[in-house]
């Protein structure tokens, strides 16, 4: 899934302009920036070379010259959240198309995950480039390169020199100069990174945190002689304005849990160049941690959990497999199938690059799936949904595909809490499928957002406990919502058991879920301690899950007897009839009190225990134990 949840392979390699690398040595022209160090002049408010500017219309901001030990600098901060967009100083530059420019800077906030600040550029390129920078609470430089392409417009080229927040930002020393750096080797000179959470739980706690610390992947590629000359730095911004400062090694990126405040805070990764201390990458998360009372469980309400459809209308209970590839042969698909899995998904569809050779070979994997009998989960190309200016390239895009019947529906990976689309792009997005494919639905892999629900049907996440199946709903209202699960496992030498996968499985069930996506296929081929028997275990249970699916969404009345139907203790249960046949998914949350669940008036009929403990008859009623995480499926029929 791009995925909050996949490990993204990162080319990373930054070479500095000096002797001590094995590239040449970079040569750089003059900055192109006028008055760079923000000087004024004796009763002038704003600096020569620059414009103000604050938008929109009503916002309070500041944006002052200040002075520090003789020093004069700039000084940005919004007053008040109302109307709050951006408060900037403005210049407009000469840039060559074809070059790559160095940007660089002295700043720093104050430390808040509230912060948003940024450098933005006109005519280099895209429309906008935004250049967003971590907090940092002391003066600290900054560098980027990239390159304006040959195509570029650069008549009307500006730097935007900017807040969009309540939290100051101070500025200093910017300068943008061209370099000779061929623009085939920029990935030589400049890194990126990115992270990711372990699982969902990392990224959205609910309730007391289950583990010690919360867990991130980050992956830097390149050579060692590289790597050498990048400090990794994790720190974790609460809104209070608190520092956590955070663990990194052999990938990994931890923060203690404890120290993790009810509400919104951000975790970055920030690389800096030893030789300078300058920060030259980042990445950041959103990170949301609700506590019990905040979002009690004791009246949630799963009895009716959104249904979803197809094309057609007819409803399913997608049981989907990740990460499938061009190259997976029909003997994998048909094992998917031969277990329960209904739907696949591949993430060539989302790094869609071209309408060449490689369009062509999507296409043929979507009329394999359906000659297979599989469905698709498609997630939409990132640089069509993403950016702006889009629109006509995602709706050629999706006129293409939406002509394959294997198509079951369209998804997009962590646009909102990991790369900060929009939400306009959202709507957008949905406007375009609604034209083109209005038949098929727009369901999301995100984190719950308000912003998110008017513009998708439904939500994909990890649907782990009570409290948090409330909390989607009181964000997302009646959406569908689709669990997704077995991130832990990847690369893990440990192998979840037949009861611990039926608990992760179904219990999400009974929140709500109706549908569920394994991440992912190459766990069970070669990522995990013993493939083999990871494999066993999941398809006995998803097995299970495509013969009671099709009840729990086939919207036929449910049978007199089940309105007597009694619980004790903690149990919480679902249920669905189809053809005769009535299956009741009974679970104890973990951490919470054993108890029963009791069937009345079944003198006339018979009780099968398709999964977990099986219980005693008492006349004409049956009596099923269920212990604390725990699931026991039931199905019950006429004789």
């Amino acid at each position: 899934m791009g995925q909050l949840l996949k490990v993204v392979a990162v080319v990373l390699a930054f070479y500095s302009a000096t002797a001590h690398v094995a590239a040449a040595e970079v040569t750089y022209g003059e900055s192109v920036v006028v008055n760079g160090s923000f000087d004024i002049s004796e009763n002038k408010s704003v600096p020569e070379g620059w414009t103000r500017s604050v938008q929109m219309p009503g916002a309070k901001a500041e944006v002052l010259i200040k002075n520090e030990k003789g020093n004069d600098y700039l000084s940005i901060k919004f007053l008040k959240p109302d109307f709050l967009l951006q408060a900037r100083l403005i210049q407009e530059v000469d840039l060559v198309p074809g070059k790559v420019y160095e940007l660089s800077f002295r700043y720093r906030t104050e430390p808040s995950s509230d912060f948003s600040g940024d450098i933005l550029l006109t005519g280099s390129g895209p429309l906008y480039r935004s250049i967003y920078h971590p907090p940092v609470m002391q003066w600290s430089k900054k560098k980027k390169y990239f390159q304006v392409p040959k195509s570029a417009d650069t008549s009307k080229a500006a730097i935007y020199v900017q807040n969009r927040s309540t939290k100051r930002i101070d500025y200093d020393d910017v300068l943008l100069k061209p370099t000779d750096i061929d623009p085939e080797k920029l990935a030589n000179y400049q890194p990126s990174i990115k992270i990711q959470p372990v699982t969902t739980d990392d990224q959205l706690l609910v309730g007391k945190p289950a583990s010690p610390t919360i867990n991130f992947i980050y992956q830097i590629d390149c050579s060692e002689s590289l790597r050498s000359r990048l400090d990794i730095v994790a720190r974790l911004y609460t809104p209070e304005g608190k520092v956590v400062e955070g663990e990194c090694h052999d990938g990994k990126m931890m923060f203690p849990s404890n120290l993790l405040p009810a509400g919104d805070s951000k975790v970055y990764a920030i690389l800096v160049d030893k030789a300078d201390q300058a920060v030259v990458a980042h990445a950041d998360l959103n990170i949301q941690r609700y506590t019990e009372e905040m979002f009690g469980a004791s009246d949630a309400d799963f009895s009716a959990p959104a249904i979803f459809r197809d094309k057609d209308g007819v409803p399913i209970f997608p049981i989907g497999m990740y990460g499938l590839t061009v190259k997976t042969s029909d003997e994998i698909v048909n094992e998917l199938k031969n277990n329960g899995f209904n739907t696949v998904h591949s993430y060539s569809f989302e790094g869609f690059r071209s309408r060449t050779g490689e369009f062509e070979k999507l296409l043929e994997m979507l009329k394999r799936f359906d000659d297979l009998g599989v469905k698709a989960m498609v997630g939409l190309p990132r640089r069509f949904t993403e950016k702006r200016n889009q629109a006509a390239e995602l709706t050629d895009w999706i006129e293409h595909v939406s002509g394959y019947s294997s198509v079951l529906f369209y998804t997009a990976d962590e646009m909102y809490s990991m790369r900060h689309t929009p939400f306009s792009l959202f709507e957008s997005t949905r406007q375009i499928i609604k034209q083109k494919d209005p038949d098929r639905q727009w369901i999301v892999f995100d984190v719950p957002h308000q912003k998110i629900a008017p513009h998708v049907e439904g939500l994909m996440t990890g649907l782990k406990t009570p409290v948090s199946a409330k909390l989607i709903r009181a964000r997302m209202g009646q959406k569908i919502l689709f669990h997704v699960f077995g991130q832990k496992y990847y690369k893990s030498e440990t192998v979840p058991s037949v009861e611990e996968l039926r608990y992760e499985i179904f219990m999400p069930v009974i929140y709500g879920a109706r549908g569920m996506f394994y991440w992912w296929l190459p766990t069970l081929l070669w990522h995990s301690g013993d493939t083999q028997l990871i494999k066993q275990n999941l398809y006995q249970n998803t097995r299970i899950l495509a013969e009671v699916g099709p009840a729990l969404v086939s919207g036929q009345d449910k049978p007199q007897w089940l309105r007597q139907l009694t619980v004790s203790g903690d149990v919480m249960f679902c249920h669905g009839t189809l053809e005769g046949k009535t299956y009741i998914l009974a679970g104890v949350p973990e951490q919470k009190h054993d108890g029963f669940i009791q069937l009345h008036g079944l003198s006339d009929h018979q009780v099968k225990v398709v999964a977990g403990t099986p219980g005693i008859w008492a006349g004409s009623a049956y009596k099923s134990p269920v212990k604390a995480g725990e699931v026991v499926i039931l199905c019950v029929s006429d004789h």
